[in-house]
């Protein structure tokens, strides 16, 4: 079985097995917004700004099987 939960960064690396996660990369968000700000602030129609995806970050830990054993089995 594999456990896969959202971040928290003074628990999640500690914790045993240590819990493999997604993070919000909360510093791109704050270049995303400011960058959108920007943009509306020369042109407060809003008609040059777009949708942005900001990928989550994957922590990899030891709370997930591996992919390579389990196709060992089969």
């Amino acid at each position: 079985y594999s456990v896969i939960t959202l971040e928290n960064r003074y628990f999640s690396p500690y914790h045993t097995p240590a819990l493999t996660t997604f993070e919000q990369d909360f510093a791109k968000l704050a270049e995303a917004a400011l960058a959108t700000a920007e943009l509306l602030r020369k042109s407060p129609s809003g008609s040059s700004v777009k949708n942005q995806k900001i990928p989550y970050i994957f922590h990899e830990r030891q709370s997930v099987a591996s992919l390579s054993s389990d196709r060992d089995r089969d």
